[in-house]
C-alpha cells in the first residue's frame, strides 16, 4: 500500500502546485465561458466542470510531456522531482478514457469520437515536435486545444457562435504566450505575428459585439 499512499501524496502536492494555480483556474474559467458563449442551451452544471476537466487533463499531459527541459529550468517542480511518474501517466490514461465516456454518454458518439481525434493528434504532435527548435511553431500547435475544448465543452454548440469565441480564444493565448515568453519576442517573425494576432482579435471582437 505503501506505493499509492506515496503517488497520492505526490499527486496532491502536484494538483496545488499546477493545477489550481491562478493562471490555470483562470485559463479554465475562460474555456468555461467561451463554452457557454457557444452553447445552443445553457447547461453551465455540465460544460463549466467538463472545461475544467479538460484542461486539467491536458495540463498533466503537458507537464510529462516537458519533462526533459523541466528538469533544467524548473528543477523544484514536484513532477520533476516525482518517483511515481508511472502514476501520473496512468492518471492521463484514466483522464481520457473518463472525458471520452462521459462524452459519449451526455453528448453522444460524434463528440467523443472528435475528443478521441484530438487525442490522437495531440499524442503525434507531442512526439514529433518534442525538442524541435521551432518554439514558435510548438508554442501555437500546444494551445491549439483550447479552441478544440469549447467545441467539446459547449452544449449543443452553434457554429456561429462557437467558432469566432474559440478563434477568439485561441488568438488571445497565443498573444499573451508570445509577450510572456523572452525568447519568442526575440524572434521577429514572433513579433509580427503578434501583431497579425492582436488585429484578428479587434476584428473578432467587432464581429461579435455588432454581428
Amino acid at each position: 500500500m505503501e506505493p499509492s499512499k506515496s503517488f497520492a501524496a505526490e499527486f496532491l502536492a502536484y494538483a496545488l502546485e499546477r493545477l489550481v494555480a491562478p493562471r490555470i483556474l483562470v485559463l479554465g474559467a475562460a474555456v468555461a465561458a467561451c463554452a457557454a458563449v457557444a452553447s445552443g442551451s445553457q447547461h453551465p452544471e455540465v460544460s463549466a466542470p467538463l472545461a475544467f476537466l479538460l484542461v486539467w487533463q491536458f495540463r498533466l499531459w503537458d507537464d510529462l510531456n516537458d519533462l526533459c527541459v523541466d528538469r533544467v529550468l524548473h528543477p523544484g517542480r514536484v513532477l520533476v522531482r516525482s518517483t511515481a511518474l508511472r502514476g501520473f501517466g496512468a492518471t492521463v490514461v484514466a483522464g481520457v478514457l473518463a472525458v471520452g465516456l462521459a462524452l459519449a454518454l451526455g453528448a453522444g458518439a460524434a463528440r467523443a469520437l472528435a475528443y478521441a481525434g484530438l487525442v490522437a493528434a495531440f499524442a503525434a504532435g507531442y512526439r514529433l515536435l518534442r525538442g524541435s527548435p521551432r518554439r514558435l511553431l510548438r508554442a501555437h500547435w500546444v494551445l491549439a486545444k483550447y479552441p478544440a475544448f469549447v467545441f467539446l465543452a459547449a452544449w449543443h454548440p452553434v457554429i456561429e457562435r462557437a467558432a469566432p469565441a474559440a478563434v477568439l480564444l485561441y488568438l488571445v493565448l497565443c498573444l499573451i504566450e508570445i509577450a510572456g515568453d523572452s525568447g519568442l519576442r526575440g524572434l521577429r517573425e514572433a513579433r509580427a505575428l503578434a501583431v497579425t494576432e492582436a488585429i484578428a482579435i479587434a476584428g473578432i471582437i467587432v464581429y461579435m459585439v455588432f454581428p
